[in-house]
């Protein structure tokens, strides 16, 4: 990329990353780009040579820099380089977004200027008084730099960046890593989490969540697949002949692969990696990976993730290479966007030109495109039977079902094609070179073949979508094809976060999601994980048309009351009034789909224009100017790129929400500790300004030197003041709102009634008391003490001395 410049041609073949903003000139039809690190959303988006949305993001002419090709190739004209790219435009908005002030670091000044206050006004006051009762400038100058000295706690520097390492520490061994030590407690002062979908709720992997195929009873039936979807329940049956064919179908019509081997350094071989393994997370649990890397298209590496251990079980075939070696391709026709549907012709073994068996015909996309070419479908046993209306209507139920659950379905057909009619060298063919708009073999195109013909009796003959006339359709094309099933691909939620979320709802911390993917898609995560529970606006809406209920109808339902909303980037505006945003964020319950770098930004600020404390998680570059902006900024550890690690406070070493929420204990933990290492160590200030009092006042010795304050305050008070970085939570921590930073601050006037007033006070009279006794026992009892000060050295044993003897009396020593 750092040798092109603007106007370089550039050819993207599949498993490329795109080197420049490019602006595509011609495609394949199954070109798409990975823009899950500029977006969010998960799928592949499709790319062709022509403008489809004003937004750049949203068009289809367009790759951009540092995005992949999963699958398909292109040729494009580079129209931005450098930082003149989008993801390049963003590192420059997440550089010029300035940090905000730490809570902690508001609380420590705001603790200082109180403190110093009152440690510079006693001194200036007493220096003052000292002076007006006539001693000498020298020693009113060291009493006033003792009374300072006395209440400035020096060791609180050291007491609080121990106690917030201490807690670094620990939270690092629950796999979060913190950059900036403040963000310790800014965490645990988190009011609301703004979090990104994609590989930080959800894991970032396309996943078989369910499958469906006919069961015993020739029914169909919604079949789990042991994933994260369904709380790793397994429902589906190994040993159907339905699903045998569904495995078959998902694995030979599919174009991605495995890559399974690692170059070892020391020997320079290719080593094979285990097909799985197991990781542990940071709050205990332990979740499973694919340690394979799938290539291509993500939807169809979620198929032969699946597939993979399921043909062993099943069909005691090794892997998926070993199925497609014994069943070698004969013909294919790629999936596009516009027909929306993946054909492969196989034979029977590893050789096409020898191999005499019928050839099979594999089919998949969208369930509406397979439904309409299938008559029959793959029975329990194997046969073959035909389709009813009731079945029929049952098929499009599971899928608006499945659908309706934020999943991605997909049918599968299949065909056998007698190898007598289309033998080693029959030429297959789309229909393009006959100048046919079907393919000349069978593909379910029946329906289409009677609409082309009725068209052309009417005089009105069928038109593409730019106004051309259709070919006629092929009549081989016309037999229909046997339904084998459906398969529901989701990027699943992390299995520890609905648990994570429902922690932060009794800390009483709200949950935001804001994404770049699709509102629906976003929508039925929010409600998979516990971020929405209620209906939106929508919902109510739809629901009082259903049940035709209006105003003042027992069972209507007010839509303004919604306490769930979920707002589409397009419907949010930089320039939008502060009224419209507190109506949006005032919802307990908010999602924010199909968001822009820019609108995360807002979204943020707003945020925070309301008082809260915000957490921003992310992972990629579009999430890195809200991580600068917000109070605290999360990174993923495993998925986040570069840029954004270097913009947060914080990064998850697991990639996993329910980290966050064992940071935010400890978070709360460090405030509360905080308190007590505080107040035990402004607890002897008094103790020190009282002998500075007596002294100037009452003309007693001098108990307390500035030097001995400063070697207790440094010495023997620094390491229990430490020692308060170890005190255990208390048992309702994670039950409490979190603070207001207005009212629960570090140091309250509670605190300081408590540190001076109470514990202070008593530890003076103790001192007092023990320095009398003491004396006392050494021949000084408190009748001389009072009026009897220090000489010019200040210090104590200038005066008259007086002792005693064993059975004698007390005399006066004179010269």
């Amino acid at each position: 990329s750092a040798m092109l410049t603007l106007g370089d041609i550039v050819l993207l073949e599949q498993g490329d990353l795109v080197p420049a903003d490019l602006r595509v000139l011609d495609c394949s039809p199954n070109m798409c780009v990975d823009n899950s690190s500029l977006t969010g959303e998960s799928d592949p988006q499709k790319r062709k040579n022509e403008c489809t949305h004003d937004d750049v993001l949203e068009t289809a002419n367009l790759c951009f820099f540092g995005t992949q090709v999963p699958e398909g190739s292109c040729r494009g004209l580079v129209v931005k380089i450098g930082d003149d790219t989008v993801i390049g435009r963003i590192a420059s908005l997440a550089l010029s977004t300035d940090s905000e002030q730490t809570p902690i670091n508001r609380e420590i000044e705001h603790f200082i200027h109180i403190i110093s206050a009152i440690a510079i006004i006693l001194g200036i006051s007493f220096f003052a008084a000292s002076l007006a009762r006539g001693q000498d400038p020298i020693v009113s100058l060291v009493f006033m730099i003792g009374i300072i000295v006395a209440n400035v706690p020096e060791g609180l520097l050291a007491t609080v960046t121990v106690c917030l390492t201490l807690t670094a520490k620990r939270m690092y061994t629950k796999k979060v890593m913190v950059k900036n030590l403040e963000g310790v407690e800014t965490l645990g002062s988190t009011s609301c989490i703004c979090s990104d979908k994609t590989g930080t709720l959800t894991q970032n992997i396309m996943t078989v969540a369910q499958v469906v195929y006919a069961d015993g009873d020739d029914n169909l039936r919604i079949q789990d697949t042991a994933s994260s979807f369904s709380k790793g329940i397994r429902t589906y049956d190994p040993n159907s002949k339905a699903f045998h064919q569904l495995l078959r179908c998902s694995t030979l019509c599919n174009t991605c692969y495995f890559e399974k081997y690692y170059e070892d350094e020391a020997s320079g071989k290719k080593v094979l990696l285990p097909f799985k393994k197991v990781r542990q997370q940071g709050d205990g649990t332990s979740i499973e990976e694919i340690v394979w890397t799938p290539i291509g298209n993500a939807s169809e590496g979620a198929m032969i993730k699946f597939a993979h251990p399921a043909l062993q079980e099943s069909l005691g075939i090794k892997d998926i290479e070993e199925l497609r070696q014994k069943n070698a391709i004969v013909f294919d026709i790629p999936f596009n966007s516009k027909k929306k549907y993946q054909v492969h012709i196989h034979c029977q073994s590893d050789d096409p030109a020898k191999d005499t068996d019928d050839r099979i015909l594999y089919m998949k996309g969208a369930p509406e495109r397979i439904f309409i070419r299938c008559t029959d479908f793959c029975a329990s046993d194997g046969s073959i039977k035909p389709i009813t209306p009731e079945f029929r209507g049952e098929m499009t139920r599971l899928q608006d079902k499945m659908g309706a659950n934020g999943l991605r379905v997909l049918g599968f057909c299949m065909k056998k094609l007698p190898y007598d009619t289309f033998s080693a060298d029959y030429p297959f063919s789309d229909g393009r070179d006959e100048k046919k708009s079907t393919p000349n073999f069978p593909l379910g195109e029946g329906p289409f073949i009677e609409k082309y013909a009725n068209a052309k009796a009417s005089g009105e003959p069928l038109k593409d979508d730019k106004g051309q006339l259709l070919d006629p359709p092929h009549e081989a094309s016309g037999p229909g094809l046997v339904f084998l099933g459906m398969m529901a691909l989701v990027d699943p939620p992390r299995e520890a976060v609905p648990g994570a979320v429902a922690k932060c709802k009794t800390a009483g911390i709200k949950v935001i999601m804001v994404t770049g993917d699709h509102p629906g898609t976003a929508k039925a995560i929010a409600y998979k994980v516990g971020i929405l529970w209620g209906p939106t606006k929508e919902d109510l809406i739809k629901a009082n048309e259903d049940n035709r209920a209006s105003p003042g109808d027992p069972d209507y339902q007010d839509p303004d009351l919604a306490q769930a909303i979920v707002a589409p980037g397009w419907e949010i505006s930089d320039d939008m009034g502060h009224d419209k945003w507190n109506a949006i964020l005032e919802h307990p319950q908010i999602v924010f789909a199909r968001t822009s770098p820019q609108q995360k930004l807002v979204i943020v600020g707003h945020c925070q224009r309301l008082g809260h404390i915000v957490a921003v998680t992310g992972d990629g570059v579009n999430d890195s100017p809200a991580l600068k902006k917000a109070d605290i900024g999360i990174a993923m550890g495993i998925a986040g790129t570069p840029v954004t690690k270097n913009a947060a406070d914080m990064i998850l070493l697991d990639d996993n929400f329910a980290s966050i929420v064992a940071g935010v204990e400890e978070g709360r933990l460090i405030f509360d500790n905080l308190k007590k290492s505080i107040c035990y160590t402004l607890t002897s200030n008094i103790p020190e300004i009282s002998p500075f009092l007596c002294w100037i006042t009452m003309d007693t010795p001098m108990p307390l030197s500035t030097v001995l304050i400063l070697a207790i305050d440094l010495g023997t008070d620094m390491v229990p003041a430490i020692s308060m970085a170890y005190e255990d939570a208390e048992a309702d921590i994670m039950k409490r709102p979190p603070r207001n930073a207005k009212v629960d601050r570090l140091v309250t006037r509670k605190l300081i009634f408590l540190a001076y007033l109470q514990i202070g006070i008593m530890q003076a009279m103790a001192g007092f008391y023990a320095w009398m006794v003491v004396l006392n026992d050494y021949g000084f009892p408190p009748t001389v003490l009072l009026g009897n000060p220090s000489g010019t050295g200040m210090f104590f044993g200038d005066q008259t001395m007086y002792c005693k003897f064993n059975g004698g009396q007390y005399v006066i020593l004179t010269d």
